[in-house]
Parts: C-alpha cells; sequence; structure tokens
C-alpha cells in the first residue's frame, strides 16, 4: 500500500493512491496515551466491534528489526468512531483534528481549472522557497562541521541520558547566563513551537490516562514532561533534532568528540 503523509500534527494522517485518508492503529494507540497493550485494545476497538476488513480498515505486517508486527491502517470514519469511544479529552481532540483535516481538504479543492492552475502555481512557489531555505542551512552547516551526525550520536535506547548529558554542559558552559532548569525550559519551548503542541496539557492528559489506568500515585507523580516526548514517536525525533541544534550552537562536546 503506498501512502503520503498529508498531515502531521497529533499524529500523522496518510493518503492513498486512490485519495482515501487513513492512519496507522499503532500510531493512534501512542496518540491516545493508551496502556492498555496494543494487541487488546485493537481486538476490543476494532475487531469486536463488527468492523469490515478491507472496507473500514486493512491488515498488515510492520516490518521491524525482529519479528514482523501486526498493524492495522484504518479508515478515518473508522479512526473517529474510535477515538470517539475512549470517553476521554485526548480522544475527543484527535477526532476534532481529523474532523478539521478533512474540512480544510474540501475547502482546499478547486472548482475550476483556472483555480487548480493557481493553486498548482503556489505549491510549485512554496517548493521554491523551501528548497532555497533548505540549500541556506545545508551551506551554513557544511561550514560549521562536515558532518553532524559523525559528531553528535545520540543513542535511540538511551537519549535520555545523552540530553541530560547536553544539557548539563550548556548550562555549565554559560555559567551565571543560564542555570540548567533555564535550557530544559528553553528545550521545551522550541520543541513546542516546532513541533506545535502543548506539552503541559499533554502532560496532564497522560497523568490522567494513567490515572484511568490504575498507575500508582507516586508512579504517576513522577512522570514529567520528557516521558510526555518518549511517549511520542514525532515529538522525540523533533526533540533530539532540537538538542542537536542546541549542542552545535553552543559548541557542546559529547562522547568526547567536540562540536
Amino acid at each position: 500500500m503506498q501512502l503520503k503523509t498529508i498531515a502531521n500534527d497529533l499524529l500523522p494522517v496518510y493518503e492513498t493512491l486512490k485519495g482515501e485518508k487513513v492512519v496507522f492503529a499503532r500510531e493512534l494507540h501512542e496518540a491516545l496515551f493508551i496502556f492498555t497493550r496494543f494487541n487488546d485494545w485493537i481486538q476490543r476497538n476494532l475487531i469486536s466491534v463488527g468492523f469490515t476488513e478491507n472496507v473500514d480498515f486493512y491488515s498488515l505486517l510492520s516490518k521491524t528489526s525482529g519479528r514482523p508486527s501486526q498493524d492495522y491502517v484504518l479508515t478515518l470514519d473508522t479512526a473517529k468512531h474510535i477515538t470517539m469511544i475512549q470517553r476521554n479529552e485526548v480522544g475527543m481532540k484527535i477526532r476534532q483534528y481529523f474532523i478539521d483535516l478533512e474540512k480544510n481538504n474540501r475547502m482546499q479543492q478547486p472548482n475550476s481549472q483556472a483555480e487548480m492552475m493557481l493553486m498548482f502555481a503556489e505549491q510549485f512557489v512554496n517548493q521554491e522557497k523551501e528548497l532555497k531555505l533548505l540549500k541556506g542551512s545545508v551551506d551554513y552547516a557544511n561550514e560549521r562541521i562536515d558532518n553532524v551526525t559523525d559528531i553528535i550520536s545520540l543513542n535511540p535506547k538511551d537519549w535520555r541520558s545523552d540530553v541530560n548529558t547536553l544539557i548539563n554542559s550548556i548550562a555549565f558552559k554559560l555559567g551565571k547566563d543560564k542555570s540548567y532548569q533555564d535550557v530544559r525550559k528553553e528545550s521545551y519551548q522550541l520543541l513546542e513551537d516546532r513541533g506545535k503542541c502543548d506539552l503541559s496539557r499533554r502532560l496532564q492528559n497522560l497523568k490522567r490516562n494513567m490515572a484511568f489506568e490504575g498507575a500508582s500515585k507516586s508512579r504517576i507523580e513522577k512522570t514529567n514532561k520528557m516521558d510526555v516526548i518518549e511517549h511520542d514517536k514525532r515529538l522525540t525525533e523533533i526533540y533530539l533534532a532540537i538538542i542537536k541544534d542546541m549542542a552545535i550552537k553552543y559548541q557542546i562536546s559529547i562522547q568526547g568528540k567536540v562540536i
């Protein structure tokens, strides 16, 4: 199944070659902050409900480093139904996200050949601007460093430790100008701006869902914004990129390599 990403705010939304909008069940499961095992959750909310395969959803095996895992591609209508029956604030927010996406898509559809040509022209101009910005960023990076990836290699399995090391190093270098909390706050603000998210609200939602799932009070109290970031693959990737940018900006070293 060939898909292209058409939205990537609360979670990715894709479009098939036939123009059908879909989401991956596992990505929806993560976005909803569901602590029930995916297989149990999907059985209760999709398989047992009576949705029809190849009509309401499509099953497939996800490629992983180990054994392939079962995943499902949900039509947007199916995804809206599942978010609604979660009966919580996160589910309703994601459902509204789907509705707004469909509404915006209908408004953007050209009504005439002239509008279609204008839309293509605007897309071309925007692509040219993006390419120029990208070229400028690449040129600047090449002036500073030959290969950023080789200099900073944040371990995906232990990235939180590397992030803490970098933030501590930045705060130490800035001395009296900024504390550890200031640097951490700056990184969170950059994430909210770039990722178009509200970490405080997501943290509240995460704690609320943990309580609903029966998590202990001490575990809930220890949960922080880093847990929110770690729970969302998209936010994790954006946050790691931000930390790398900050390390380059302040010329910080990690694992014995100086940027």
